[in-house]
């Protein structure tokens, strides 16, 4: 039986016993992906690993860098855990990834692109141009694609409750209605909120990097990040929804009190009113928050903390561009609709008003963030 051979890790000390490996060989230790050699075998060579004052010295510190085992991690990769000095790390904003993940997952640094009024909706036009058949076509995708997973459980629910429901309701009745509520809600959300914008803030990226993808290519890339990104899109919705709720009973429970002393109209308008303040902050940190999640692949907790870092020095510009947006989509859409009335092309200006809804959001928040990132990292090139 062969005596164990006991070498140390040069970054956290873990001793491993290499007795059965070739002299010379590099193996990864698993516990802080450092490199560890096999020696040669020697007789007088003593059993016990060698800690020398650099050894002590480095684990002091901390951790040692994955690929440059005598400089010291500044911390781990989001991707592949692995421990990373300062020139391991990719660029900002996905510098939580070493610059070998960031490569291989198709991350790139922040651009040097403007921020502001005028320059991002200019920025989102161009992108939304660019790239305007491979959006439409994602659209599409994604009806047929919730449709079709969707459409079985609405349908069915749909008939069985109107074959059973007589004028009284039941328990079978309602869970029918439960089934169907459910069903819509999901095809609803899984379109307007994860899908689309998934795939749109690739394709839009794209557009803005000038990174141009073969069709296949870039819709395998756009499937792959949504199924990434969907878990983490609903937790951000989750986080959200969680944090408005008290600000809207809060506003109901105002209502409800002006209503009792000045009647129902000023306890309307106050209800409106709220609503509408408390959600152009959620829209504009939930926003934001999308391209976060899908283009630098944090969690939904890092994403919020991200997307308010972004946008917290900007509140009036971002709120501004975000009042624009309705405002644009208001009034295009009016101005459509009476088109359509006129000319009796209701059906496909109607649609034409609702994909420049679905498109130009994502647009907007796709160059947002761009012209925000490279703000934060103080990019150079910058007007």
């Amino acid at each position: 039986m062969s005596q164990p051979v006991l070498v140390s890790c040069p970054g956290c000390d873990t001793q491993y016993d290499v007795s059965r490996r070739e002299p010379g060989r590099r193996m990864r230790c698993p516990r802080c992906r450092g490199v560890v050699v096999v020696p040669e075998r020697k007789p007088e060579a003593s059993a016990s690993p060698q800690v020398t004052a650099s050894s002590r010295l480095r684990r002091a510190r901390g951790p040692a860098c994955a690929r440059h085992p005598r400089r010291t991690a500044e911390g781990r990769c989001a991707g592949c855990g692995a421990h990373a000095c300062a020139a391991c790390w990719a660029p900002a904003p996905v510098d939580h990834f070493c610059a070998r993940c960031a490569e291989e997952r198709h991350l790139g640094g922040a651009l040097p692109i403007d921020f502001g009024l005028l320059a991002t909706p200019r920025l989102a036009m161009t992108a939304m141009l660019g790239s305007l058949g491979r959006l439409v076509g994602w659209t599409a995708f994604s009806v047929l694609a919730t449709f079709t997973v969707f459409a079985l459980p609405i349908v069915l629910s749909g008939l069985a409750f109107q074959v059973t429901y007589d004028g009284q309701a039941t328990w079978l009745t309602d869970l029918l209605a439960a089934v169907f509520v459910a069903a819509s809600v999901g095809m609803l959300l899984t379109h307007f909120l994860f899908l689309v914008p998934a795939g749109c803030a690739v394709f839009l990226d794209h557009a803005i990097r000038g990174r141009r993808l073969p069709l296949g290519e870039a819709f395998r890339e756009a499937w792959w990040r949504f199924l990434a990104s969907a878990p983490r899109l609903l937790g951000v919705l989750v986080v959200v929804a969680l944090l408005f709720l008290p600000f809207a009973v809060l506003v109901l429970g105002a209502a409800w009190v002006v209503n009792a002393g000045a009647g129902p109209l000023p306890a309307l308008l106050l209800v409106l009113g709220g609503l509408s303040v408390g959600l152009l902050p959620i829209f504009t940190v939930l926003g934001l928050a999308v391209p976060v999640v899908v283009l630098e692949e944090r969690s939904a907790h890092a994403a919020l903390a991200r997307a308010w870092e972004l946008v917290r020095g900007h509140l009036a510009s971002f709120g501004l561009l975000v009042v624009a947006y309705f405002v644009v989509v208001v009034v295009l859409g009016s101005v459509l609709g009476a088109v359509g009335a006129v000319t009796g092309l209701r059906v496909p200006l109607g649609v034409l008003s609702q994909l420049i809804d679905v498109l130009l959001w994502p647009s907007l928040l796709v160059a947002a963030y761009h012209g925000l990132s490279a703000e934060q990292a103080g990019v150079l090139g910058r007007k």
